[in-house]
């Protein structure tokens, strides 16, 4: 039903909020492959036009998607970055937000990073 709604709507902001709804569910299946090609699609719409917001929350699931293929440096360096501005509320709580990103750069990043961002 979703991707009727996804080829149906307008413009890339709309069809990037549809796309989200997916990867919410393809994350709870654990459809790696899925999640994998929205992402892709995702970013090609953001390129098209999107605003900060879009940006931000396709960071947050690009990242939850690394720390489930274990590519933990890339989700350490894509959660940190949106520390300060998450919005992402319907995948992770801010808490949870939180401890993965700090978790993930306790593992995929360097004591100098380390002590910028984190502590």
């Amino acid at each position: 039903m979703f991707r009727e709604a996804y080829k149906l709507s307008g413009g890339p902001s709309r069809k990037i909020e549809v796309l989200f709804e997916i990867l919410l569910m393809n994350i709870e299946k654990f459809d790696i492959e899925a999640v994998k090609k929205d992402i892709t699609t995702c970013t090609q719409l953001v390129e098209e036009g999107a605003d900060w917001d879009k940006k931000n929350k396709l960071k947050v699931f690009e990242g939850v998607y690394c720390m489930i293929i274990r590519d933990f440096k890339k989700a350490s360096s894509l959660l940190l970055s949106c520390v300060s501005s998450f919005t992402c509320v319907e995948l992770l709580e801010y808490k949870q937000f939180v401890f993965y990103a700090v978790v993930m750069a306790m593992v995929g990043q360097d004591r100098k990073t380390l002590m910028k961002g984190i502590i």
